[in-house]
C-alpha cells in the first residue's frame, strides 16, 4: 500500500500548478522548454508599433522578391526553394537602416484627425514577425501556374488573361479554403448565381 500511495501522491503533484502560475485567477500560458521561456517574454508590450511603414514596404518586398525567387528557381533541374526564413533574418538590418534614417516627422491625412510617421521608433520583433508574415505568403506557389505554364510550353498555346486569372483564383480559392463573398463581401452580391422562378 505504501508505494501505490507514493504513485498517487508524484502523480497528482504532476497536475498541480503552484501560485505563482496563477495570475488573477488566470494560467500562465508558459512553454515547458527552458531555452523558451528564457528567451519569449509572455506577455505582449502593447506599445510597440506593428503595422509600420517599415512593415508595409518590407513585407511587399519580400513577399514579391521570394515568389519570383522561388518561381524563377523552380524551373532548374534541381529546383532551389528561398524559405520566409531568409527574409526573416535579411529585413533585421534593412529595417534597422531604416529606422536610423526615416524621417520621424508626423503626417496628417487630409480631412481627418488621422496622422502617422514613417519611423515610429526602433525597429522591434512584432514587425519583424509581420514582414516573415509577408514573406511566408510569396515564398509559396500558385497551384495553377504549372497548368498556365504546360499549356504555353507542352502545348504551344496561350491562355488569354481572363481565362488564366479565373483558373488561378478559383484553385487558390479552393486550395486555401475561402470563398469570395467571404473574402469581398462588397462585391458578395455578384457572384450569386441567380434562382430561376417557377
Amino acid at each position: 500500500m505504501g508505494e501505490e500511495d507514493d504513485v498517487i501522491a508524484s502523480h497528482s503533484q504532476l497536475h498541480v500548478k503552484p501560485f505563482s502560475d496563477l495570475v488573477s485567477g488566470e494560467e500562465i500560458n508558459d512553454s515547458p522548454i527552458e531555452e523558451v521561456r528564457l528567451t519569449v517574454p509572455i506577455t505582449d508590450d502593447t506599445t510597440l508599433p506593428c503595422l509600420t511603414f517599415r512593415t508595409w514596404v518590407l513585407g511587399i518586398a519580400s513577399c514579391i522578391i521570394l515568389s519570383y525567387a522561388n518561381k524563377f528557381f523552380g524551373f532548374r533541374a534541381n529546383p532551389l526553394f528561398v524559405s520566409s526564413v531568409t527574409a526573416q533574418i535579411a529585413v533585421v538590418p534593412i529595417g534597422k537602416l531604416m529606422a536610423a534614417t526615416l524621417p520621424t516627422r508626423q503626417y496628417t491625412v487630409p480631412f481627418t484627425s488621422w496622422s502617422f510617421t514613417l519611423n515610429p521608433g526602433p525597429f522591434n520583433l512584432k514587425e519583424n514577425v509581420l514582414i516573415t508574415m509577408f514573406a511566408s505568403c510569396g515564398s509559396g506557389g500558385v497551384y495553377a501556374d504549372h497548368i498556365i505554364i504546360s499549356v504555353k510550353a507542352y502545348y504551344h498555346q496561350g491562355l488569354k488573361f481572363a481565362a488564366a486569372f479565373f483558373l488561378v483564383l478559383t484553385l487558390k480559392s479552393i486550395f486555401s479554403n475561402t470563398c469570395i463573398p467571404e473574402a469581398l463581401p462588397s462585391v458578395g452580391p455578384v457572384f450569386r448565381i441567380p434562382i430561376l422562378k417557377k
